[in-house]
């Protein structure tokens, strides 16, 4: 006995919910595969009852084909015209293509949601569904992911949308679209030491010319410069008592007021400080700065920031030890302790 049509779309939606995504997030993730796919309850039929998925993707895309052809190629279709039997065989081949490609895009899409689930702000806030011109973009460009890649590339854009409306405009769409295999795998290694929108110098080590001039002129990193520093500001953790802060969204880390800093090297030797001074005796962090754009997709890249931040603060107790270096997670709007880093004190 065939499924309730019904029962099979609040099965499908029951997992949503039970993967973590739930409230506007899981609405928009409905919504985004019916613009997508024609129709969330035919799609998760298909998804239940496997063995028909062929079936429907191919009859959903013969439906279709038959309204794009007009009377005129549905009349030669049932003629057995050779040519008009061609030429819909073609076009039924290349519908089906697109549509099995946008349904990669969309199992690319839950399975990072499943991954990381939205944060309940990002769930409960936003409309119920993806603004009609990003769905549009995202359609055009998901028929033609025609690799594994593209399709995963195209999955995360959907899945952080979801999470977040409006991270990706059509600028961002674009540059994803035209980004070569090389670039991109130059970029993802970049943001495996992403913290924010910079990167420690000291994490990924110096750029090489021909990766600086790729990812600037990607539109992914602003032209370094040896001033790119990511500066520190005093915050009060105890009436009266002060640390130096490196404050993030998501995370932050401290130093004593007190703290000994090197001073900045000749910039041929800058490139793998981790900590020193600046200007006005300040601790400072030598980094290269993503852009806006590349921001926004580092941020569907797999997000390593809390390895960074641990990473960094363990070279930073080493240069400036013995002094003690702490860092935080923000959390409700606070920022919560997480880890006590000091190093020895140098022998030498």
């Amino acid at each position: 006995m065939a499924r309730d049509p019904l029962d099979v779309e609040t099965s499908v939606s029951a997992e949503l919910t039970e993967s973590g995504i739930k409230a506007s997030a899981k609405s928009r993730t409905i919504a985004a595969i019916d613009r997508l796919l024609g129709s969330f309850a035919e799609w998760a039929s298909a998804r239940v009852e496997s063995s028909t998925n062929r079936h429907r993707s191919i009859s959903g895309a013969e439906n279709r084909l038959l309204e794009i052809l007009g009377k005129q190629a549905a009349e030669q279709l049932r003629n057995n015209s050779d040519i008009g039997a061609r030429a819909t065989a073609q076009q039924l081949r290349k519908a089906i293509q697109l549509h099995e490609r946008k349904e990669r895009v969309i199992e690319a899409a839950l399975d990072d949601l499943k991954r990381q689930p939205p944060a309940a702000a990002e769930a409960s806030a936003g409309q119920a569904e993806l603004d009609d011109a990003f769905i549009e973009r995202l359609d055009h460009y998901s028929q033609f992911a025609t690799t594994a890649d593209l399709q995963e590339r195209w999955g995360r854009v959907l899945a952080s949308e979801i999470r977040k409306p409006g991270t990706f405009s059509q600028k961002v769409l674009r540059l994803i679209d035209e980004l070569d295999a090389d670039v991109a795998k130059r970029f993802e290694d970049v943001c495996k030491h992403r913290i924010a929108e910079i990167i420690p110098k000291c994490l990924y080590g110096p750029l090489t010319f021909g990766e600086e001039v790729k990812l600037v002129a990607a539109g992914l990193l602003v032209d370094p410069n040896p001033g790119q520093r990511w500066l520190s500001e005093k915050m009060e953790v105890k009436p009266g008592k002060f640390l130096w802060g490196f404050n993030f969204p998501d995370y932050a880390i401290s130093v004593p007021t007190d703290v000994k800093l090197p001073h900045a090297k000749p910039v041929e030797e800058d490139h793998l400080s981790c900590i020193e001074a600046g200007d006005e005796g300040e601790p400072t962090i030598p980094v290269y700065v993503l852009t806006d754009e590349g921001l926004a997709i580092g941020n569907i890249l797999a997000d390593e920031q809390e390895s960074a931040i641990e990473r960094l603060a363990e070279l930073i107790a080493k240069a400036i030890r013995p002094a003690p270096v702490v860092t935080y997670r923000a959390e409700d709007g606070k920022y919560k302790l997480v880890t006590r880093h000091r190093s020895a004190p140098d022998a030498s």
